[in-house]
């Protein structure tokens, strides 16, 4: 049985001469590419403390094959060697290579937050939700609401539930603006939310959506202990949407 033992042999001139070869002349990058490879080698040569070529190494990379991956992995060593303003700098790049990409606005933003740059991070947000197009814009609305909510912006958390009910009538956002303000104290605001939501939904005849609302609707009436206040009206409505739809 033949045995192989494991060495090393510390030849880093041979290691960047290899990395060189398949990035430069074997990959067919306009075919297909591997961004593991861009990353492996940029890493390899911030080991060695030669930062310059691990940038250019990025740079190339992107400058080739941009990807989510690589700006997230660059963006990634800039913020371990503490390089604040290059890691903004490649956000605003990634961006605008990408302006549908919720992923890149919402991490954007969230390292703002973390700074305690809140001023910056509300100008970031307010942009992402300004853009005409958006991959995930729930992810979005859902970041910046949280934001505020955590900062204690409780009328501006409110005035974008109010902004997103303009752009979509979807059941979670009337149940979750319900919820935020029922946990702020606010439970007349709360069961207004519900009202005004179950009749939206109704004239939509989203049954099930409906019927999610009311579900959320009777468990905040249990939590206040006031189920038997609610049960009646509840009752009268879900039996006028029922005699509506037999109409039809």
């Amino acid at each position: 049985m033949l045995y192989l033992k494991k060495t090393e042999t510390n030849d880093y001139d041979r290691t960047r001469q290899i990395y060189k070869i398949l990035l430069f002349k074997i990959i067919p990058h306009k075919k297909f590419t591997f961004k593991k490879i861009w990353i492996m080698a940029a890493f390899f040569e911030l080991r060695r403390t030669n930062l310059d070529r691990a940038r250019k190494i990025f740079g190339h990379g992107i400058g080739m094959v941009p990807s989510e991956k690589l700006y997230s992995a660059y963006i990634e060593m800039e913020m371990q060697l503490g390089n604040i303003d290059r890691a903004r700098m490649l956000y605003e790049k990634w961006i605008q290579w990408t302006p549908a990409n919720c992923q890149a606005w919402t991490k954007f933003a969230e390292l703002e937050a973390n700074l305690q740059e809140n001023e910056r991070a509300r100008r970031i947000l307010e942009l992402a939700i300004e853009q005409p197009s958006l991959d995930m814009p729930e992810l979005i609305w859902k970041f910046y609401i949280d934001f505020e909510i955590q900062n204690g912006q409780f009328e501006q958390a409110r005035a974008l539930y109010k902004r997103l009910l303009q752009r979509t009538k979807h059941v979670k956002v009337w149940i979750s603006y319900a919820k935020f303000e029922a946990s702020i104290g606010r439970s007349n605001t709360a069961r207004d939310i519900y009202k005004l939501g179950f009749q939206t939904l109704k004239s939509t005849e989203l049954t099930e959506e409906r019927v999610m609302l009311w579900e959320s609707w009777r468990d905040f009436e249990q939590e206040q202990g006031n189920i038997g206040a609610i049960e009646g009206v509840m009752t009268n409505l879900v039996l006028n949407v029922l005699k509506n739809e037999e109409k039809l």
